[in-house]
C-alpha cells in the first residue's frame, strides 16, 4: 500500500539518476545528510586544569571532516525485479565519486564517493542501503559562471550573481557576496590587472589564476579591479 501512495517527494538525484523516477526507490524516511564532525586538537596540560585547545590555531576558524552517513531505500516491487534493480545501482554509483541533490533542496550539491553498502530481500519488498562519504560543505549548483536556474531558484536563500566577462575600464568595484565556506575563487582576464581586496592589492595576469591571498567567506566581500579588459571570476558559495 505503501508503494501506491508513494508519489516520488524526498528525492535524491545521485549523478544522473533520480532515486524515483529512474530506480523506483522509496526513502525509508527523509533523506538528509548527516552534520559533518569538527575536527578538533585538544593538548592535556600535566598538573593543570584543562587543556589548550588548538583546534584553530592554523585556520583561525572552526573546520571540518567529511559528512558520513546512509540513506535507506524501499524497493517498488511493481518496477523491476530486485536482482536486475541491484545490478543496475551498484554498476551506476558503487564506490564512484558523484554529486548529490536532494529533491527537498535542489540549490546545493554534495559531492563525495558513494556506495551500497546492503541488500535486504523480504518477501514482501526489499531495501537498498546507499553510503556516502562527501565533502563537509554543501554547494551552490548555480556558479557565478553559470546560468541562473529559475525552476530551482529560491527567493529567501539563492542569490543572483553573474561575474562571466565583466567589461573593466580604469577601476571596478564589485562585491561578492559569500557563505560560510572560504572559498578563493579563479579569475580569468583577458589583459593584466591588479585587485585589491581588505586593504591588499594583488596582480592579476592575464589568462587563468587563482590568488589565495583572496578568500571570500560569508557576508559580502568587496573587491576593487583596475586595469582595461574583461574579467571572469568563479565563485560557487558553500555552507554547512
Amino acid at each position: 500500500m505503501y508503494v501506491t501512495e508513494y508519489n516520488g517527494e524526498h528525492s535524491v538525484v545521485f549523478g544522473n539518476k533520480d532515486s524515483w523516477k529512474d530506480w523506483h526507490l522509496i526513502p525509508s524516511s527523509r533523506p538528509v545528510f548527516a552534520t559533518p564532525e569538527v575536527k578538533t586538537n585538544f593538548i592535556d596540560i600535566p598538573g593543570a586544569d584543562g587543556g589548550i585547545d588548538l583546534s584553530e590555531a592554523l585556520s583561525g576558524y572552526p573546520v571540518y571532516k567529511n559528512r558520513n552517513g546512509s540513506f535507506k531505500f524501499l524497493v517498488d516491487p511493481n518496477h523491476m525485479s530486485w536482482n536486475v534493480k541491484l545490478a543496475e545501482i551498484t554498476e551506476y554509483l558503487h564506490g564512484k565519486t558523484l554529486r548529490a541533490i536532494l529533491s527537498d533542496e535542489p540549490s546545493y550539491f554534495y559531492e563525495g564517493r558513494f556506495w551500497v553498502s546492503s541488500w535486504e530481500s523480504g518477501s514482501n519488498i526489499s531495501s537498498v542501503t546507499i553510503g556516502y562519504d562527501v565533502e563537509p560543505y554543501k554547494r551552490n549548483v548555480v556558479g557565478t559562471l553559470d546560468e541562473w536556474i529559475w525552476d530551482t531558484f529560491n527567493f529567501e536563500t539563492d542569490v543572483i550573481q553573474n561575474y562571466k566577462l565583466v567589461d573593466v575600464n580604469g577601476s571596478l568595484t564589485l562585491t561578492i557576496i559569500g557563505d560560510a565556506q572560504r572559498v578563493s575563487p579563479i579569475f580569468t582576464s583577458t589583459a593584466d590587472m591588479t585587485i585589491t581586496y581588505n586593504g591588499s592589492t594583488y596582480p592579476i595576469k592575464k589568462g587563468t589564476s587563482k590568488i589565495y591571498g583572496v578568500t571570500f567567506g560569508n557576508g559580502n566581500n568587496i573587491v576593487t579591479i583596475n586595469g582595461t579588459g574583461r574579467i571572469s571570476i568563479d565563485y560557487r558559495r558553500g555552507r554547512l
